[in-house]
């Protein structure tokens, strides 16, 4: 299998030489063609959490159409991550970076007080996929990914006020409370795989850049289930809840950590 001419050039040297970055996980320790095994491994949680909002976004047929498509896209970006961390390929490198940010702008939108206007996210999405394929720099990447995150981080937060008095208010600020959480846990890990590589690296280095890609998948999955159910409330299905007709509602599972949004 190692031998073969096709194999061989998807897991050429020069391929994974390519990449603008390198993280601190020592490269082939654990699996000789899987150039960082435990993020390449941890990447397939963004998968999950993916399929977790594709699953529930089938069972909400009322839901803000840019709120059906942030399933798929958090389960291309574990793919693509994944592939990134086994390769350290340029290719899957950009793929990862375009839909990170992508995933995140479409989140940003779905959580507005009230429904976007349908050429608004995509016009977002496509700048940022322009800006990260056009510029080639972590720079664009990184500050419009921090820049779109808090301020998802604001509106999240402004739902739960937006909501009022209304009983499905505590939900949502507790759901956004646990994507802050999240959130700030895989930022400090990002930044201290990154700051202090030299200090981590070695036979007891704790992957933080792995324990990223955990923090992030919970904070994207919890992401979604605040502004979905927030969204279906504030567009008028609070009244039908109200009226005995049924509504939605957020079922805590996992300890708290994480959430099903479903119409009952």
């Amino acid at each position: 299998m190692a031998d073969s001419s096709v194999y061989s050039a998807l897991v050429s040297r020069a391929d994974h030489a390519s990449a603008a970055i390198d993280w601190c996980e020592e490269n082939g320790a654990v699996v000789p063609y899987i150039q960082e095994f435990y993020n390449t491994l941890s990447s397939l949680l963004f998968c999950a959490a993916g399929a977790s909002i594709a699953l529930q976004t089938a069972r909400l047929p009322r839901l803000r159409p840019v709120l059906c498509v942030v399933g798929p896209l958090v389960f291309l970006l574990g793919a693509a991550s994944a592939a990134f961390h086994a390769t350290l390929s340029l290719s899957w490198q950009r793929a990862d970076e375009v839909l990170e940010n992508v995933a995140l702008t479409a989140l940003l939108h779905g959580a507005a007080p009230a429904p976007p206007r349908a050429l608004l996210p995509l016009a977002h999405g496509a700048v940022a996929a322009a800006g990260v394929l056009r510029v080639h720099a972590l720079l664009f990447t990184e500050l419009h990914l921090v820049g779109t995150a808090v301020w998802l981080g604001l509106r999240l937060r402004a739902l739960g006020g937006a909501l009022g008095p209304a009983r499905e208010a505590p939900a949502v600020r507790g759901r956004a409370a646990v994507v802050a959480a999240a959130a700030a846990a895989g930022a400090a890990a990002w930044l201290a795989d990154r700051a202090a590589c030299s200090a981590l690296a070695g036979p007891w280095n704790p992957q933080l850049h792995a324990w990223w890609h955990a923090a992030g998948a919970v904070a994207l999955h919890e992401a979604w289930a605040c502004a979905a159910f927030a969204a279906y409330v504030l567009d008028g299905g609070g009244h039908a809840r109200a009226a005995g007709k049924g509504g939605a509602a957020i079922r805590v599972v996992a300890g708290g950590l994480l959430s099903v949004v479903e119409y009952v």
